[in-house]
């Protein structure tokens, strides 16, 4: 995936070690980030979640990483 290929976006989002799956390690930066940019211009993080979910819930493993209070203060 071009997205999670893209070196830009390393600090936002991963595969994980096996490849299977991604993790996104700032939601608050995919949404005002990668979103914007790859997907619908007024998407929000939530309605992202639901389509993936909803389009390919057997194949699309998401792991949310937990957002710490420094990554709201940013």
């Amino acid at each position: 995936m071009i997205i999670l290929d893209n070196e830009l976006y390393e600090s936002i989002l991963s595969w994980t070690p096996d490849g299977l799956a991604f993790t996104i390690h700032d939601p608050k930066a995919f949404e005002e980030q990668v979103i914007p940019a790859h997907f619908a211009k007024s998407a929000k993080f939530c309605s992202f979640l639901r389509k993936v979910s909803f389009t390919s819930p057997a194949i699309v493993l998401l792991s949310i990483a937990p957002m710490t209070p420094s990554s709201h203060e940013k």
